[in-house]
């Protein structure tokens, strides 16, 4: 990959990777409430996520989903779904624990790290806009005369480091954050927009429209 494609494609992943998102928004949870090597943890499952969605879309399979409706609705469906869950238990764990003060800097005991895994790569894999935008975007960046793989590798390890280094810098800040609150009112209210957060992200997913 030539050295200015390279840069512009850096620039885009920056520029897509600095708006919050669901991924984002998960990861700042996991670091606030078990530290950061739970937000690394979920940081990993959506570079996972991230490196088979950028494998198949190099292969096809976007075209495959942009021109399958059916299946477009079913992944649409289960994300959404997937993401209203979540904002759901996030709501009902901020009730449940709103009575218990908790200290600061004591890091909360978090679920084994295979569920928290497994959530963070389903948050990750639960939008199908994600594939139609990396059809639309990485077709722009590839040489067709050139092998595919390395240019596949070089893509993914460009985006991964921003990935990893823009949501390691909002795990910390949401870490930082939440170290200053000391009332368990705020951190309630916090824990609901969070929740609430969620649920409209999920709404926003399901009442999206397919591809034509």
């Amino acid at each position: 990959m030539e050295l200015a494609i390279w840069s512009v494609f850096l620039l885009t992943s920056l520029i897509t990777t600095l708006s919050p998102g669901p991924n984002t928004l998960l990861v700042m949870v996991h670091s606030a409430k078990y530290g950061m090597r739970a937000g690394l943890l979920t940081i990993t499952a959506n570079l996972t996520s991230q490196l088979i969605f950028m494998t198949l879309v190099v292969y096809g399979f976007g075209a495959i989903l942009a021109q399958t409706p059916l299946l477009y609705f079913a992944m649409k469906t289960i994300g959404a779904l997937y993401l209203i869950y979540l904002g759901l238990k996030m709501l009902l764990n901020a009730r449940s624990s709103s009575s218990v003060e908790v200290n600061a800097d004591v890091v909360a005991a978090p679920p084994p790290s295979r569920r928290r895994f497994v959530e963070a790569f389903l948050v990750s894999s639960s939008n199908p806009k994600t594939v139609l935008f990396l059809a639309a975007l990485l077709p722009q960046f590839l040489d067709p005369e050139r092998m595919l793989a390395p240019q596949l590798a070089v893509m993914y390890l460009t985006n991964a480091i921003v990935i990893l280094t823009i949501h390691l810098f909002y795990g910390y800040a949401a870490r930082a954050v939440r170290g200053r609150i000391v009332s368990a009112k705020i951190k309630e209210r916090i824990a609901h927009v969070t929740g609430l957060t969620f649920i409209s992200l999920g709404a926003g997913l399901m009442a999206s429209r397919s591809p034509s």
